[in-house]
């Protein structure tokens, strides 16, 4: 049971400072929503393959 017990990080970062602190939040206890970056081109080659 660590200090930050109960406590919810929604973290939408793209860089690494960032990424760096949700990861010492989510080592003191807190519970880490990560919400991934998908490029554009990504999705735009995903969907037209399924077509």
């Amino acid at each position: 049971m660590g200090p930050m017990e109960g406590i919810r990080v929604l973290d939408l970062s793209k860089y690494g400072p960032s990424r760096y602190c949700s990861m010492i939040l989510g080592d003191l206890g807190a519970e880490v929503i990560v919400v991934e970056y998908l490029p554009v081109e990504m999705v735009r080659a995903t969907l037209f393959n399924r077509l």
